[in-house]
């Protein structure tokens, strides 16, 4: 491998500007730890998760501003529900209501709401907003998530009219064994399935008797007693009717036969009170009904039992037939009820206020952001160590390409371009090399390297612009550099490439014009030097890096409002 005295130009082909990249997952993008949840499109509808108990997505909440009015809309899915809400607006965390500790104090937030009954959308609305650039918003809500709905069996006990009502029944078989009509009994006023529970005792088609509605959930064990002589299978039997049985061949007269066997210690045998069933099927229906449904309680779209007895005393029961009628529980008022998990905190996700809690804010601005670079924090996330470094002769884009690794956030290929003419450095060699940022404070070790470190600015400036309408191409940026930073710059032919002197000129010109101070924004670039402080040293050379690349060097300084 030959080596020059400014760098060596290897046999491979050119590097073009689409083939350098670099390695950086985890800052890839300017990342702020207060940037706005609509940071690439400033005064559009932007959301965030709604977060409860630290973990759970439960929903968005939605910003949006019109004419300087803010509307705040919270959102919540999966079965989630809000109790309450509170949300508050400042210029700053700071102005957000919190203890000594650094605690939010939702109630002492600007805007709040009680929501009874619970809702799952909210809006807070015509919230002004013209005097802020830029907002922070803590959205809170006390949520609680929806488990399903369930049968409150008092609400229907409730609703049973507790004077006689008329009842008449149709011997029909099927779909039941009897057609129940019930009036003078309010809601329960109409026409029902309905079966003889009672073997005991005679009843005739047509003829209206008085008879009292009781729950077949009844928790008056003497009274059940006397209707039924099995009334801890009346859950049983409810889960009977709530049952499609069609595809076992069930017919009316089969369900009825199961219900005289699960209730009635003397059942009829086949073909008695006035009809016939297929006893294999009832078998099957009374052994799924044992092993479904103790304890059943129906769903809200189901139907309960209701019984007929003419009493609602033991004493009373004791001449007509007993017989049951199934009602919808649509029939009965609040008899489905909601059911609930616990109540959670929830937050609109953001940063967290900090000081061990989790509760958060997020920022939403109005105007468009105005980003500087830090470049303290920039200094602060060189490598302090040695890292890999690489380069490729390419002349175009520029005239290197510099690959590092083992340098953390800024592993990856970049552009590179040479420093000194003194030193030579060899294409594809691995060299173990220092970097410092040419902004940095230490102008004596860089002055070690660089004959006129004050013109870094300078190079800094150069190397964000595009002279490509001037005719510039990477033999330029490098020509223009050596004649920034080297107290005798070489001539044209110098590194193995040729440039055009005006076009070089035009650009020296243009960076001590316009470069004086210089520092690149959090789109640009930002040069690097790459060296080694020893005698026998490889040439020194620089690498351009993205900004972006270093973490938390990018900082929002104001807003830029119309």
């Amino acid at each position: 491998m030959v080596g020059f005295a400014s760098c060596e130009r290897p046999e491979d082909s050119p590097i073009m500007q689409n083939d350098l990249t670099y390695n950086n997952a985890t800052n890839a993008s300017v990342e702020l730890k207060s940037l706005p949840i609509n940071a690439n499109s400033c005064g559009e509808i932007a959301s965030t998760d709604l977060i409860a108990g630290q973990h759970t997505n439960v929903g968005r909440v939605t910003v949006s501003v019109n004419n300087g009015k803010l509307t705040v809309v919270y959102t919540l899915t999966n079965n989630w529900w809000m109790e309450e809400s509170q949300l508050h607006i400042a210029d700053i965390a700071a102005n957000i209501p919190q203890t000594k500790s650094g605690n939010p104090q939702v109630g002492k937030f600007t805007y709040k709401a009680i929501h009874n009954p619970l809702v799952n959308t909210y809006t807070y609305s015509d919230i002004d907003v013209s005097a802020f650039s830029s907002i922070v918003v803590a959205a809170h809500a006390t949520v609680k998530q929806y488990l399903g709905d369930k049968i409150a069996i008092a609400n229907v006990e409730k609703s049973l009219p507790t004077t006689p009502t008329k009842m008449k029944v149709t011997f029909t078989k099927n779909p039941t064994y009897f057609s129940t009509q019930i009036s003078g009994a309010g809601i329960l006023d109409g026409a029902y399935n309905g079966f003889c529970i009672d073997l005991d005792h005679g009843i005739r088609p047509g003829t209206v008797y008085d008879m009292y509605a009781l729950s077949s959930y009844s928790t008056d064990t003497k009274l059940m007693a006397a209707v039924v002589d099995k009334p801890q299978n009346l859950d049983l039997v409810n889960y009977l009717i709530n049952k499609d049985w069609t595809g076992l061949g069930a017919t009316g007269t089969e369900l009825q036969a199961a219900v005289w066997t699960l209730i009635d210690t003397n059942p009829f045998v086949n073909q008695g009170g006035g009809i016939s069933w297929n006893q294999q099927i009832v078998d099957a229906i009374i052994a799924e009904c044992v092993s479904k449904g103790e304890g059943y309680v129906p769903s809200c779209d189901g139907k309960v039992m209701v019984i007929f007895a003419p009493g609602n005393t033991p004493a009373q029961i004791i001449r007509t037939q007993v017989t049951l009628a199934q009602i919808p529980l649509s029939v009965f008022p609040n008899s489905c009820q909601s059911t609930y998990g616990g109540s959670e905190t929830a937050w609109g996700k953001g940063d967290e206020f900090g000081d061990g809690s989790w509760a958060m804010y997020f920022n939403y601005c109005i105007c468009p952001p105005v980003y500087t670079t830090d470049i303290q924090a920039i200094e602060a996330a060189v490598p302090t160590s040695l890292v890999n470094v690489v380069v490729k002769f390419t002349q175009n884009p520029s005239y290197f390409s510099t690959t590092l690794s083992n340098a953390g956030a800024l592993n990856g290929t970049f552009f590179g371009n040479c420093v000194d003419l003194d030193h030579l450095i060899y294409s594809g060699k691995v060299y173990n090399l220092n970097l410092i940022s040419t902004y940095s404070t230490n102008v004596n070790l860089i002055g070690k390297f660089i004959d006129k470190p004050e013109n870094l600015d300078l190079v800094n400036f150069l190397i964000n612009q595009d002279y490509s309408g001037i005719g510039a191409k990477g033999s330029e940026y490098q020509a223009a550099i050596w004649q920034l930073i080297d107290f005798k710059p070489p001539t044209n032919f110098a590194g193995s490439i040729t440039w055009d002197k005006s076009v070089v000129d035009k650009m020296v010109a243009d960076a001590k014009a316009k470069g004086e101070g210089f520092v690149p924004d959090c789109s640009q670039k930002i040069v690097l030097l790459v060296y080694m402080d020893a005698v026998n040293r490889p040439q020194t050379t620089l690498v351009q890096i993205p900004v972006s690349a270093f973490p938390n060097a990018c900082k929002v300084s104001g807003y830029s409002c119309k």
